[in-house]
């Protein structure tokens, strides 16, 4: 239940009549700034909060205890907050603050292993260097300037690609969300570096090599999942998860993979 009075220190310590009535925490507005008031749980503690708007949502921030703070003190905490998310309602979010958005509320659609990979290149390459920027300011310069960057490594900055996929899947999501205009997303029709195919075969005198280490490896375990890379062509992460009930006499049956079910 929610009510407006003065909030001032007097307003802190009195008895409401609605409590007794109530069977939900009581809250107590201010008239003249209505986003700022306190709450009354039901053991009598009593917290100061502000409710602020910011582009990508509303939130209430928990500014103290009654028994901590003076209303006064408490109001202008309260004020001090509500300026800076009108200014970001103005200008929209920061990529960072946007990334831990996004990050909430579209990667449970990946899969463990592609959510973990992601956010770590992601963490790691994208927002050290547009973190500090507004999400309606990044513009492809940004975006090209990052990737060449990278342009002394090619190799990392083909392996970026996925995670430069994962940003304009974030700037498509904030033109859904108002953030950006329509139509303006800075990662459309980029290019990777080109690079030259590497194929490495084992020669007929390494593979024997290799397989006296593996006949003498003290770890039977791991001699036997490079055997099983070896003769299968898996990955290691396939290999390093099986599990005995997808074996099918010569055969392995995923039922889950990068690319989906997978036999191998």
């Amino acid at each position: 239940m929610r009510i407006y009075a003065t909030v001032n220190d007097r307003t802190a310590r009195r008895s409401f009549r609605e409590q007794k009535h109530c069977k939900r925490p009581l809250t107590v507005l201010d008239h003249t700034l209505p986003a700022f008031g306190f709450n009354i749980a039901a053991d009598e503690t009593r917290t100061y909060f502000v409710r602020v708007v910011r582009k990508l949502g509303a939130a209430n921030i928990v500014l103290g205890k009654t028994t901590e703070l003076t209303a006064d003190e408490a109001r202008g905490k309260a004020v001090a907050e509500i300026g800076p998310a009108q200014s970001e309602r103005k200008t929209g979010p920061l990529m960072r603050d946007f990334a831990d958005e996004f990050i909430h509320r579209r990667t449970h659609r990946w899969k463990p292993s592609t959510r973990k990979s992601n956010l770590h290149l992601l963490r790691r390459t994208i927002l050290p260097c547009l973190g500090g920027l507004r999400v309606a300011e990044v513009n492809r310069a940004d975006v090209q300037r990052w990737f060449d960057s990278l342009s002394g490594t090619p190799g990392v900055a083909n392996r970026a690609l996925p995670v430069l996929s994962v940003l304009s899947v974030m700037m498509t999501a904030a033109e859904l969300w108002d953030l950006r205009p329509q139509g303006s997303n800075p990662c459309r029709n980029m290019r990777r570096y080109r690079m030259k195919p590497r194929e490495r075969f084992l020669s007929g005198d390494e593979l024997k090599r290799l397989g006296f280490v593996l006949d003498h490896a003290e770890d039977r375990q791991a001699a036997a999942a490079i055997r099983l890379l070896l003769f299968t062509g898996a990955r290691s992460s396939e290999v390093a998860g099986l599990r005995w009930d997808w074996i099918q006499g010569s055969r392995a049956v995923l039922p889950d993979s990068k690319t989906g079910p997978k036999t191998i």
